[in-house]
């Protein structure tokens, strides 16, 4: 639901420059950063499901509101993830074959 959101009202509001614009930084960030994203990314989970189920609600309610405000922004969320999950993959194709 956060993506289709993002996507509709990124279209409604900021065109779908801006979105491609954000994946992209988020997507270099993610290769450039991947350790330190990976963390970041792990303090936001833990913290999330240490919550109790309401303030889990209300914290998704929340993303679903910055997903019709601030589209872009889940765009380069969405980037980091792929930059990030791209640089890991590379690295382990690269594992697997020898080097000359």
């Amino acid at each position: 639901a956060l993506f289709v959101l993002s996507c509709i009202f990124s279209f409604v509001l900021y065109g779908p420059g801006w979105s491609i614009v954000a994946f992209a930084i988020g997507g270099l960030i993610g290769v450039f950063f991947p350790h330190q994203m990976t963390h970041f990314v792990k303090k936001i989970y833990q913290f999330h499901f240490k919550q109790k189920k309401i303030i889990q609600t209300i914290f998704s309610i929340l993303a679903l509101i910055l997903s019709i405000l601030i589209a872009p922004l889940i765009f380069l969320f969405f980037g980091i993830h792929a930059g990030k999950d791209m640089r890991h993959w590379a690295s382990e194709i690269c594992s697997q074959f020898p080097q000359e």
